[in-house]
Order: C-alpha cells, then structure tokens, then sequence
C-alpha cells in the first residue's frame, strides 16, 4: 500500500546494501558520462570520424543491437548476477569503447560495435539482475525504478555534455572519456567492495566479542 516516505526508504534500503550502493553509485557515474553516448556521439563518430554517411551509422548501430541482444541471452542462460560481473562488465565496457574510440576505419569498428554492444548489456544486465536477486522484493519497484534514472534519466545532462565535448575536441574525445569512466568506475568499485567487506567482518568480530 502506497505510504508517505516510500522513496526515502527505497534510498535507504540500497545504501544499507553494499552490493547495490557500489553497483549504484558506478551507474550513476557510467550513465552520465558513457552510456549516453549511444544516441548523441556514435553519428558525430561515424560521420566526422570515420568520415562515413547515415549509413555508416546504420551498419555500427545495428551491429551494437546485435551484440546486446547476443550479451543478454548469454546473461540470461548463466545467470551472471553478481557484483563482480557488474565490475567485470564495467571494465569490458570501457576497453571496448576506447578500442571503439580509437578504430581507424569503419571495417574495423563495425565488430568493436559489436563488442560494445556485448559489454554494455553485460554491465546493465547485471545491474538489474542483481537487484532482483538480492533485494527484498518488497523494494523491487523503487530501487528498479532509481536504476532506470541513473541510466536514463542523466541523459539531459550527459548528452548535451558529451556532445559539446564532441564539437569542443572531435568525435572520438567521448568515447574515450567514456571509456576510461568505466574503468575508474570499476576500479572504485573494487575497493569500495573491499572496504565494505573489511567492515562486515569487524562488525561481525566486534559483536563476537561483545557476546
């Protein structure tokens, strides 16, 4: 039943939650600054960059789409739901898209797309499989619906930035930047789930102690 405070208490349940701040807080920084540039940067890339036309776009495009249905099945049958796959997407995605970054011709970005695509469906697939997975079900909708904000709803910010970035210092300048937010995304998140374990296990000697 719909109660005053719902959304405070959704936040406060995944901050409770190691596994879902971490996995949260690289969303929000990997949804601003590198899923966003799917649908503002990659037709700046495909044009200015790789100096092709509405086609170029098509074909890199439609190869993502490939890969990201592929990614999700592959998800779907080993049930990859855990905070290190959430850290091991976030990490193939940003070596995928600085490789992607750095192609030299549409022959050889077209199949890096295709990687992209693998390696994005593989970091956000996982991010809401986890929550399904480890959250209380009575959460589900909240904390589903602040993941969808982290990754869409910074659109309205992250694409006029990366855009901007495009026009300021060329096409490929995003996707670099994305990149590389991934992978300090992922490193972060390596050492807050360290910290976080550090801290479970004194909790857990500290009340031994005590008892």
């Amino acid at each position: 039943a719909r109660t005053k405070g719902q959304i405070r208490a959704g936040i406060r349940y995944v901050m409770g939650a190691p596994n879902l701040w971490i996995s949260f807080t690289m969303l929000a920084v990997i949804g601003l600054l590198s899923y966003n540039y799917f649908s503002v940067t990659l037709p700046l890339f495909a044009i200015r960059s790789l100096h092709g036309g509405d086609g170029t776009f098509t074909v890199l495009y439609a190869t993502f789409s490939v890969g990201a249905v592929v990614s999700a099945l592959v998800i779907a049958d080993r049930n990859l739901v855990r905070i290190h796959h959430i850290l091991i997407g976030a990490v193939a995605f940003g070596l995928a898209m600085l490789a992607l970054g750095a192609a030299p011709d549409t022959a050889v970005a077209v199949p890096l797309a295709f990687v992209v695509g693998l390696a994005a469906i593989l970091y956000t697939t996982s991010t809401t499989a986890i929550v399904q997975v480890e959250a209380d079900p009575a959460y589900h909708g909240r904390i589903l619906a602040l993941q969808t904000f982290l990754l869409i709803g910074t659109t309205p910010i992250g694409g006029p930035v990366l855009g901007w970035v495009a026009d300021t210092w060329g096409a490929r300048t995003p996707i670099f930047i994305g990149g590389a937010v991934c992978l300090v995304a992922a490193g972060w998140g390596v050492a807050a789930q360290h910290l976080a374990r550090r801290r479970a296990l004194e909790g857990g000697a500290a009340t031994a102690s005590a008892n």
